[in-house]
């Protein structure tokens, strides 16, 4: 039993998921200020992000919340969860750059989260004292 226990735990710790266990300093908050403001909160939880992003422009508004994963060396995942049938999933990815003192998103299908005049795209920059 025990030797079962050992082997499960070494197997745990060998797979792909766990060399993709959260890297230091992707927590923080992350601006872009201008006409097309957007904040963007990472939060480390223990099974990945938790991620509350929103942007604002004159012409609009928008916000998604949800968990984020850890998809590669530099990169977390958000993808929303269909709030209705027929609903496209939203993906956000986060590509941390500059020593992780910034992020670029790109988002695919986040049209119903903050309309057409504006997107979650975009350079945002490290805004808490990191």
């Amino acid at each position: 039993m025990k030797l079962a226990i050992y082997f499960l735990l070494f197997l745990a710790l060998m797979s792909p998921m766990a060399a993709l266990a959260a890297p230091r300093g992707m927590g923080g908050i992350f601006q872009r200020t201008g006409p097309e403001a957007e904040t963007l909160m990472v939060q480390p939880d223990g099974h990945g992000f938790h991620i509350d992003m929103s942007v604002s422009s004159p012409e609009c508004a928008g916000r998604i919340v949800g968990q984020g994963t850890v998809t590669d060396k530099q990169e977390v995942t958000l993808q929303s969860v269909p709030e209705y049938a027929g609903q496209t999933i939203c993906s956000i990815r986060l590509n941390y750059v500059k020593g992780n003192k910034a992020v670029d998103l790109t988002e695919t299908s986040c049209g119903y989260f903050h309309g057409i005049a504006c997107d979650f795209n975009g350079h945002l920059t490290r805004s808490d004292r990191r």
